[in-house]
């Protein structure tokens, strides 16, 4: 079984590939003068006359944006993972989509943003903390990331200059600072996926009060909350 997916941006129509629906790799592109509506489908052949051919086409659908069933995981440079549906971010801070107990992160403070599982050979690259995006080719882009609006990078590139780039068909990854990874006295870890590294932490009512090194005070709820490890006494 396979996924593919085409999409069109003006005259830009890009191809995309599955193995297992969740991770795409772009499979070629090509430029088309067409008109701004059209009618599109989908079609099997067969590579030659002597072998019969069948397929089956299935979840076929036409959306102005592919849903991605990955959840975005910001990295703070104190250690922290931030998992959160979505976000927008531009020079000056980064917001969470879909929550209230996701406080807002100054640029500075973010290390990097993860749209897709990075495979583990590329994960030494990241870790370097060269600016810049990895596409879900392999490739990485070195250059100033602008920001985040509407599912689109802005990247300042500096072998091609200006770009805009698909989160969702064409990001793995976006690297604005090296993270570190020493570890805080307080490491909490919440049912979506969040990990967050405190240097204090106190239960106030309904909630779990910590103190972020770069957030300062965040509040999480007690009912997301899957792990609390506090120093030995």
């Amino acid at each position: 079984m396979r996924w593919f997916k085409l999409q069109r941006s003006g005259e830009l129509i890009s191809g995309y590939r599955s193995r297992d629906g969740a991770r795409w790799v772009l499979a070629s592109q090509t430029r088309l003068p067409l008109p701004k509506s059209l009618w599109c489908g989908v079609a099997a052949a067969g590579l030659t006359d002597a072998r019969t051919h069948s397929a089956v086409f299935e979840h076929v659908a036409v959306a102005r944006r592919f849903p991605s069933p990955y959840r975005v995981q910001a990295e703070l440079r104190s250690g922290s993972m931030v998992e959160a549906p979505g976000l927008d971010f531009d020079e000056e801070v980064l917001r969470f989509h879909g929550t209230q107990s996701r406080p807002a992160v100054r640029r500075e403070h973010l290390a990097r943003l993860l749209f897709q599982p990075v495979p583990g050979r590329l994960e030494p690259r990241l870790r370097l903390g060269q600016p810049g995006v990895l596409v879900t080719s392999g490739d990485f882009l070195e250059g100033e990331v602008r920001g985040l609006a509407d599912g689109w990078i802005l990247l300042d590139s500096v072998l091609s200059g200006a770009r805009r780039l698909d989160v969702i068909n064409q990001v793995t990854a976006v690297v604005l600072w090296p993270a570190t990874r020493g570890r805080a006295p307080y490491e909490i870890r919440m049912r979506d996926g969040s990990i967050w590294r405190a240097t204090s932490a106190a239960i106030s009512g309904h909630a779990l009060r910590i103190q972020e090194p770069l957030l300062g005070e965040c509040e999480l709820p007690l009912p997301d909350l899957l792990s609390f490890e506090a120093p030995a006494r």
